[in-house]
């Protein structure tokens, strides 16, 4: 299957693609468990979210995106971590 058809049938970026399949550093088990963006939380405190919009979910009480956004950036002013210090991550 050609990058193009993967795409689409995928829903992925081809550009993304492409760029994954040209990286020989890393094997397609460590490509497939890549972190995208930034890591606000701890991995303790964001598996904590997690779990509770779960909860949540199964409550049938419906998050938007804004709402989990919301509610991490007060779990890490709370918690004291800054997200708007250079270089956090």
């Amino acid at each position: 299957m050609g990058y193009l058809r993967a795409s689409k049938y995928f829903s992925v970026p081809k550009e993304t693609l492409e760029r994954y399949l040209k990286d020989t550093s890393r094997s397609p088990e460590q490509l497939v468990n890549v972190h995208l963006g930034r890591t606000l939380l701890p991995s303790a405190t964001e598996n904590k979210l997690l779990k509770y919009c779960i909860i949540k979910d199964q409550r049938y009480y419906g998050l938007r995106r804004q709402d989990v956004k919301r509610m991490a950036f007060q779990l890490a002013i709370t918690n004291g971590f800054d997200p708007f210090q250079k270089g956090f991550q």
